[in-house]
């Protein structure tokens, strides 16, 4: 799962990588260019949508299914130099959500722009400057039985991106790492475990066996039944969607693809080692022999660590081609962007 704050261009910089081509998606955007806050939770995981209409700041919600109790994740941003309703609407918010729930366990991330609190304390640093609205933070957090759980520096060395949850338990450890623009990623190992969607197999066409002349000779005969035809406009579109998915349906053959075969880092040499695994369990199931089972067993181990390794080689070709993108876009923005320093 993915929370953040798209700061111009950060966003599509995630998006148009292949890597998270299977998450979903919820915003909420700034009415200008750039900015807003987003969630992406890969589609494997069950969700659902959370009434965001009276939210009145920069926030987003969503709510992920778990074995045992639905958890509400929040995506928030507060600009340097907000006025105090910023934090008084994400405080109604809040309460909203939170009267909703049902105990449910709630965590908020973001970047907050205040950083002059003693996290070890959760005191105010005397002589700073906004004080009321570190107090109303300080406030709301104590009011809402939450704790701040992200103290490394994320940006200089200021802790600009909080962590907040009602139930801090569930983090069992909070890391930095290099981020694609001015802040550090926050990276957080939780102990969640989530309702998968079990995804369904989906039958496709294997055009490369289809039977073209007959497929051109049914488009020509019904497509001049269409152009002579006296109907509407949505009636021919509808004949003609009609038209093309009986002709698919005669003349290119079927059938059902496991999706997990459609990861991008399974490449051919990886897939043959995963169906010869496959016909090696069939084997050994139906011979019961120890020879066979061993022989399983061992191009298991194999197929395993070559899945693995590709895994990472194409996780690491993503995050190398995002840094670098990233490190442009900091050189394009690093007159004009809204940041806060001590």
């Amino acid at each position: 799962m993915l929370v953040g704050l798209d700061g111009g261009n950060c966003l599509e910089t995630l998006r148009n990588q292949t890597l998270i081509y299977s998450y979903g998606w919820t915003r909420k955007d700034r009415n200008k260019n750039g900015g807003g806050v987003f969630i992406a939770v890969h589609d494997k995981f069950t969700t659902s949508a959370v009434d965001n209409s009276e939210n009145d700041c920069e926030l987003q919600w969503t709510e992920i299914q778990t074995k045992t109790k639905s958890v509400i994740i929040g995506s928030y941003y507060r600009p340097p130099n907000a006025s105090i309703d910023a934090l008084h609407n994400l405080k109604t918010s809040v309460l909203n959500v939170s009267e909703n729930s049902k105990d449910k366990p709630i965590i908020l991330a973001g970047d907050f722009n205040l950083l002059h609190i003693d996290w070890n304390s959760n005191t105010f640093k005397s002589g700073k400057p906004q004080v009321k609205h570190h107090q109303e933070l300080l406030e709301f957090i104590e009011e809402f039985g939450m704790e701040q759980l992200q103290l490394k520096p994320s940006r200089e060395n200021n802790i600009l991106d909080f962590f907040l949850t009602n139930h801090p338990s569930l983090v069992k450890s909070c890391n930095t790492l290099p981020g694609i623009s001015d802040h550090n990623m926050i990276v957080l190992d939780t102990d969640l475990k989530p309702q998968y969607n079990k995804p369904k197999p989906r039958e496709i066409y294997v055009y490369k066996k289809a039977k073209w002349e007959e497929i051109k000779a049914d488009i020509i005969k019904f497509g001049a039944d269409i152009i002579n035809s006296n109907t509407s406009v949505e009636d021919k579109w509808t004949n003609l969607q009609n038209g093309i998915e009986t002709t698919l349906n005669l003349n290119v053959p079927r059938k059902i693809t496991n999706k997990r075969h459609s990861l991008p880092w399974l490449s051919n040499s990886v897939k043959k080692k995963i169906r010869r695994k496959h016909k090696l369990f069939q084997k050994a199931k139906h011979t019961g022999k120890p020879d066979d089972w061993a022989k399983f067993k061992q191009h298991k181990r194999a197929t395993q660590k070559a899945v693995r390794q590709a895994h990472w080689q194409y996780v690491n070709t993503i995050l190398d081609a995002a840094l670098a993108e990233g490190e442009g876009f900091l050189q394009r923005t690093s007159h004009g962007s809204d940041s806060v320093t001590s």
